[in-house]
């Protein structure tokens, strides 16, 4: 997750990128570095040089001038700049390692916010395990899919198989409806997540991921208003279509 806010110091056409992840996504790279690189970048045009001194920099990147010496030098050693003496006190250049980082970073950026397009998988209709009919009808659940999804949900699933790369991708910048788990005397009911779509371009339903599974990786289930191996003629074997388009 990507947190933008406009950075107060003297580069102020940078943003302040914090990633919430438990990672950096740039493996060779710490995040402080990226964000001198970047300086480093935009002062020097890129292609160019930049004359200054680590007190500069400093002040600019509101940094102490220690911290700033040690990540030239690692940028320096990862190959990701080059940097001379120089009258200002040093000359700092973009290495065609450090480009190639930043370009990455740029279509990382891109695909961020780039607008999404309609899309679908493909899936093949198999039997599930038989619990759908059961949970979907308890009344705990029911309740929020009616409140949430805004239709009553039939009792059952539609279990269906596909590449779980797919169904990922699939899923990734969809609007996600999470259905809250519940306890009763007996046992713990987990959470569900709902995304809304269209199977066969014909009806409107959910695909359903929950929590707590013991179906493989490689398949998901569908709900609707409707049986939709009824609605849409449909047995084990048969292809589905999956989308998110005209979906509101």
């Amino acid at each position: 997750m990507i947190i933008f806010s406009k950075n107060h110091t003297g580069y102020s056409k940078i943003f302040n990128i914090t990633f919430l992840s438990s990672s950096f996504p740039f493996p060779f790279m710490h995040e402080r570095n990226f964000f001198l690189l970047l300086s480093i970048a935009e002062k020097s045009g890129f292609s160019g040089q930049l004359d200054s001194s680590t007190v500069q920099l400093s002040r600019e990147l509101n940094s102490s001038q220690q911290t700033i010496s040690r990540n030239l030098k690692e940028l320096e050693e990862h190959g990701f700049i080059s940097r001379a003496v120089s009258p200002a006190g040093i000359r700092l250049s973009i290495t065609d390692s450090g480009r190639k980082e930043l370009r990455r970073a740029l279509i990382k950026l891109q695909h961020v916010f780039e607008e999404k397009k309609p899309k679908q998988i493909k899936g093949t209709v198999k039997s599930g395990l038989g619990e759908g009919t059961y949970y979907t009808s308890l009344p705990a659940y029911q309740k929020q899919f009616e409140e949430k999804l805004g239709w009553a949900v039939f009792s059952g699933t539609l279990n269906f198989s596909t590449e779980r790369d797919a169904l990922d991708e699939f899923i990734h910048g969809l609007k996600m409806i999470y259905v809250e788990g519940f306890k009763t005397k007996q046992r713990t009911f987990g959470g569900i997540k709902c995304f809304k779509v269209k199977i066969n371009d014909a009806v409107e339903g959910a695909l359903i991921l929950p929590d707590r599974s013991n179906i493989p990786r490689d398949e998901a289930e569908l709900i609707a208003r409707v049986s939709l191996r009824k609605k849409l003629s449909l047995e084990n074997g048969s292809e589905i279509r999956i989308s998110a388009e005209g979906i509101h």
